[in-house]
């Protein structure tokens, strides 16, 4: 069981611009560069009526030398308040996965998401990772969040966040994974 503490922001450019300003080492940091450490493909459903806990699954892809690879998880995560969660997480099976993905009466619809996880500083210990939804509902909406190790940790905000959305609960992924399950429930 780990404590996860973590702020969220609005992504206010184009992620293509942000990701070619990365590579391209341009200044997004007040004079530091940043680069993409990885993208990774994401594909979530959470399980329906869990009370406090948000349970999800989750299949992870990455490009690794070229080739794809998959990794699949299920976590619960319980929020303390508007910036701390519990989170436990543990390693499950494609098959598992596959099984909970299929079945709309346990789990939400996919919540699909590039992860763009970006380093920056003198020893690359800081990272934003930004989702990139790819869901038409949510077309055009990134969010960029950082991990930190206390509460009160000073971070600088790079000019490409726009409005931190921490506390807004419209924006943590299990609320949209319900506005998509909603969503098909009206088309049927």
């Amino acid at each position: 069981m780990s404590h996860e503490i973590e702020r969220k922001f609005k992504v206010n450019v184009d992620i293509d611009y942000l990701i070619q300003a990365t590579n391209t080492n341009s200044d997004l940091y007040d004079g530091q560069h940043g680069e993409i450490w990885i993208t990774t493909e994401i594909t979530q459903h959470y399980l329906k009526k869990t009370g406090d806990w948000a349970i999800r699954v989750r299949q992870i892809k990455e490009w690794l030398n070229g080739e794809e690879v998959y990794h699949y998880y299920q976590t619960m995560k319980k929020r303390i308040d508007d910036r701390t969660s519990i989170e436990l997480e543990e390693k499950i099976d494609k098959k598992s996965f596959k099984f909970l993905a299929k079945d709309r009466t346990l789990t939400t619809p996919a919540l699909i998401k590039n992860r763009h996880r970006i380093t920056y500083g003198e020893e690359r210990r800081f990272a934003w990772e930004v989702d990139e939804f790819l869901n038409p509902e949510f077309k055009g909406l990134a969010l960029a969040e950082i991990e930190l190790d206390k509460p009160d940790r000073f971070i600088r905000i790079p000019f490409w966040l726009g409005e931190e959305v921490t506390h807004l609960k419209e924006y943590r992924n299990a609320r949209m994974a319900r506005i998509l399950d909603k969503k098909q429930k009206k088309k049927r």
